[in-house]
């Protein structure tokens, strides 16, 4: 099994967010494995082969990104990539981002394997647009993404609340659902000496995440202004780009940091030095940054959205409503007095991702996947 062909159809970088870092970690731990992995993106400027690392990428020409959610690919798209998927030999194809419009012509002509994660957010736009949103749920849901997963022999569901979204869709079927989560290199991202700390001279609060308007960190840097009056000497870093990057600066106080992207271990180091993590979002899948921030034992206050309460139940972080100034400044305030209970909350979230969400045991989880699905065919 182990020299299997694996094609995993997906957003990439330059995009940064979740499903690309997700991405990312999976189709290295199976390269180091042995086996044969390419990665295929639709947001390409050109057709073109290049490589991440070790990794080959094929980029798929984008005409128009739509909040770099959704991507229009050129009519002639789907025959290049057929083209390049017949070439290839591919034993299987995972797909992690259903959004290139390539794909419903593509999965017609193909009789490969498919296996399908779920990374999509239903209620993504939810108080942004309220046509966006019933066009997302009604369209890109109820008819894109179930058409392709109907096409998929197995469907990965990457938090518990998927199975709910599946059911509604009419495609909860337990014996083609398999609840893998996200995972995190716990060894990688784990407690440590920050040297971003160190330098900025100040305690901080940390948000990681792309900065789009669903992500709620408006919210989050007005209900900082009630704190920086209570805290004087406490800043609010602010990690990630996107679309809201000029307008979130415009309403930020001075106090608060915007670092652009960060990766790799500079993102470890700060990470590590952050007293609280936060993330505000008002919709969510099963977010990575979350996980990140728990096996660096840091404290979380998130949202009751998505996959999060999961993440934050028995007393592994606290949850507030989404949109809420007044329950952030009340968690916050209650983290930033309260020592102890960061350190407890901080130990109890890093041995929850060690039990539970390490990438070792996770991608053991998808090679059986990988395995059950090609066996079937046999």
């Amino acid at each position: 099994m182990i020299n299997l062909r694996i094609c995993i159809i997906s957003t990439f970088y330059p995009v940064i967010g979740g499903v690309t870092r997700h991405t990312e970690e999976l189709a290295e731990r199976l390269v180091e494995k042995g086996y044969k992995v390419w990665i295929v993106t639709g947001h390409g400027k050109n057709n073109r082969i290049r490589y991440y690392g070790q990794i080959p990428v094929f980029d798929v020409r984008c005409t128009k990104s739509i909040y770099e959610s959704f991507f229009i690919n050129p009519l002639n798209s789907y025959h290049l990539l057929l083209k390049f998927l017949k070439e290839k030999e591919f034993d299987l194809i995972h797909i992690q981002h259903f959004g290139f419009t390539m794909l419903p012509f593509l999965l017609r002509n193909i009789d490969i394997p498919i296996i399908s994660s779920t990374h999509l957010e239903p209620e993504r736009y939810l108080h942004l647009n309220k046509v966006i949103n019933t066009l997302w749920k009604n369209v890109a849901i109820n008819i894109w993404a179930k058409y392709i997963l109907e096409k998929s022999s197995c469907i990965i569901a990457v938090g518990e609340f998927y199975r709910k979204t599946l059911m509604e869709i009419g495609l909860y079927d337990p014996d083609k659902v398999v609840y893998i989560p996200n995972g995190v290199d716990s060894r990688k991202f784990s407690p440590g000496n920050s040297l971003f700390k160190t330098r900025l001279g100040y305690r901080y609060i940390l948000f990681v995440g792309r900065l789009d308007a669903v992500k709620g960190l408006k919210y989050l840097i007005a209900a900082f202004r009630v704190i920086e009056s209570r805290f004087p000497k406490i800043k609010l870093v602010i990690v990630g780009d996107g679309p809201e990057r000029n307008q979130l600066k415009r309403i930020a106080t001075q106090n608060v940091i915007f670092t652009g992207n960060v990766l790799g271990s500079e993102l470890i180091d700060i990470f590590r030095g952050a007293e609280i993590f936060v993330l505000p979002s008002i919709a969510e899948g099963s977010p990575l940054a979350v996980l990140e921030a728990m096996s660096c034992g840091i404290p979380v206050i998130s949202t009751t959205v998505g996959e999060i309460p999961y993440l934050l139940s028995d007393g592994r972080g606290i949850l507030v409503r989404p949109c809420s100034v007044g329950e952030l400044v009340e968690a916050i305030t209650f983290l930033l007095e309260n020592e102890d209970v960061r350190r407890r909350m901080g130990l109890k979230s890093r041995e929850y991702i060690k039990k539970h969400k390490d990438w070792r045991n996770i991608l053991e989880k998808i090679e059986i996947v990988y395995r059950n699905v090609l066996n079937k065919l046999q």
